[in-house]
C-alpha cells in the first residue's frame, strides 16, 4: 500500500500550483489583450454599428430612423446586388487559384539550391510590400490599349489590344490579375514557411 503525503504538505504545494496558474492566466491574458481590443475597436464594434445601420434609412447627416427589413427587401429586389454577389464569388474563386497555384510552384522552385535563390524570393515579394498607389499607377501604364506592355505583347501575339481599364467587360479580369499579382509573393513565403 503507498504511503499518502501527509496534510500539512500537499495544502501550500496545492496554494502554490495555484498561484503559479493565476499568474499564468494573467500573463496570458496580458498578452493576448492588444489583439483583443483590436478586435473589438476595430472588427466587433463597427460590425454591430453596420449591422444596427442596415435596418434604418441612416444618411449622412440626420437621424436614423428605423425601417425594418425594407433595405433587405430593396437589395433583393434590385439587380444590381446579384450581379455585385456574382462580380464577388468570381472574384474570390478566380483570384484563390490564380494566386495560390503558382504561388506553390514558385515556392517548390525557390525552396531548391538554385543559384541566386534569395535574390529571386525577394523580386517575387517586392509586389507584396509594395503600396497600393504605387502598383496602381504602375499596372495604369502595363495596361493602358495605346501604349502599354501587356497590350504591346498581345499585337506582338498577332491580337487586337484589349482595352482592360476602359470597357466594363473587361474591369473584373483586370483587377483579379493585379490583386493576383500582389498577393502570389506572399503566398509564396507562407508556402517556403
Amino acid at each position: 500500500m503507498a504511503k499518502q503525503a501527509p496534510a500539512a504538505l500537499s495544502a501550500p504545494s496545492a496554494r502554490r500550483l495555484s498561484g503559479r496558474r493565476v499568474r499564468q492566466w494573467i500573463d496570458a491574458f496580458g498578452m493576448l489583450l492588444p489583439t483583443i481590443l483590436g478586435v473589438l475597436i476595430f472588427f466587433l464594434v463597427p460590425l454591430a454599428i453596420s449591422f444596427y445601420l442596415s435596418f434604418t434609412d441612416a444618411r449622412l447627416f440626420g437621424d436614423p430612423n428605423l425601417v425594418g427589413l425594407n433595405n433587405y427587401q430593396r437589395a433583393l429586389s434590385d439587380p444590381t446586388f446579384y450581379r455585385a454577389m456574382w462580380n464577388t464569388a468570381a472574384f474570390s474563386l478566380v483570384t484563390l487559384v490564380v494566386s495560390t497555384v503558382p504561388a506553390l510552384l514558385l515556392a517548390v522552385i525557390l525552396n531548391e539550391r538554385i543559384a541566386g535563390r534569395t535574390f529571386f524570393r525577394a523580386v517575387f515579394f517586392i509586389p507584396v510590400v509594395a503600396s497600393v498607389v504605387g502598383v496602381t499607377l504602375l499596372w495604369r501604364y502595363l495596361l493602358n490599349v495605346d501604349f502599354g506592355f501587356v497590350n504591346y505583347a498581345i499585337r506582338l501575339l498577332g491580337f487586337e489590344p484589349i482595352p482592360w481599364l476602359t470597357r466594363p467587360e473587361w474591369g473584373l479580369a483586370s483587377v483579379i490579375l493585379v490583386f493576383s499579382w500582389k498577393t502570389i509573393g506572399y503566398n509564396m513565403v507562407i508556402f517556403l514557411a
